[in-house]
């Protein structure tokens, strides 16, 4: 299958995702919160950071380090990555509707985010509810990465289609 001159290759594209994710820096953020049940608030201070990323492209992955926690508290410190065969669908959201879903999934309806300042995920999701999350202070920045993510799965699927026939 040929590709369109206009559209860049693999290569090109995962070198984007490698380079914003080395870039991009820790992103800092607060989320207010209040159940609307009892009238409690609660404040908590979160700090996400991707860094030491890989691209793969004859193995359609990218590699990182993956930190994040908040108010003194790491909650993920380890090495991870993504198999673009595996990605099912691939969103941008901002932080506060991130946790507002979370909280209506998770059975807190009366609970409520706001965040600030406001800052966007990328959310990859894979099978059996596994996802990766990428956060970013502008969300020109979050679609940007989101639409090169998409076409790398794109590709990853073509050259998986080319290699099974």
């Amino acid at each position: 299958m040929k590709q369109s001159d206009n559209l860049p290759n693999l290569e090109s594209t995962l070198k984007f995702i490698q380079d914003k994710l080395n870039s991009l820096g820790p992103v800092s953020y607060v989320s207010h919160g209040h159940d609307s049940n009892n009238g409690h608030n609660w404040t908590n201070h979160f700090t996400d950071e991707a860094s030491r990323a890989v691209a793969n492209p004859s193995l359609c992955r990218v590699y990182y380090h993956w930190k994040t926690g908040g108010d003194g508290h790491v909650s993920m410190d380890a090495d991870v990555g993504i198999r673009f065969k595996d990605v099912q669908k691939i969103d941008v959201l901002s932080r506060e509707e991130y946790f507002n879903k979370d909280n209506l999934a998770f059975g807190h309806p009366g609970w409520t985010a706001k965040v600030e300042p406001s800052v966007f995920v990328v959310r990859v999701q894979r099978p059996a509810r596994v996802e990766n999350q990428f956060t970013f202070p502008d969300e020109e920045s979050a679609r940007q990465f989101a639409k090169a993510l998409t076409r790398v799965v794109e590709l990853c699927g073509i050259n998986k289609e080319a290699n099974e026939h």
